[in-house]
């Protein structure tokens, strides 16, 4: 929807653009958590107190387009490099796919 402005489903072409999905915190009563495809935390590459190495959060956070005529919905990443940063630190929960004709391994 979101390269063709078109639903699939309906034909609409109106849309709600959500920029960044959340979900309700459960431990604040107005807190809200990032909503994720993937989620770790991995060094940051830079030195911090002592010379230890620091690490940090990456998130893989969702974005939405809504079919305001149906209710349709995709979901996309709003920062697919975070996966690939994910996937070079070996994050257990990312892995990548080549499914392109001539790949090296078929996909199982």
């Amino acid at each position: 929807m979101r390269t063709s402005q078109k639903c699939p489903k309906c034909d609409s072409r109106t849309f709600y653009e959500v920029s960044s999905c959340t979900v309700p915190a459960h431990d604040s009563i107005n807190g809200t958590h990032p909503l994720t495809v993937a989620a770790a935390y991995l060094p940051t590459g830079k030195r911090g107190f002592l010379g230890v190495e620091g690490a940090d959060r990456f998130l893989a956070q969702l974005q939405a387009w809504v079919c305001a005529g149906c209710g349709f919905t995709e979901f996309y990443v709003g920062k697919v490099e975070v996966l690939e940063y994910m996937l070079q630190h070996r994050a257990a929960t990312v892995r990548k796919v080549d499914a392109t004709v001539g790949a090296a391994k078929p996909f199982r």
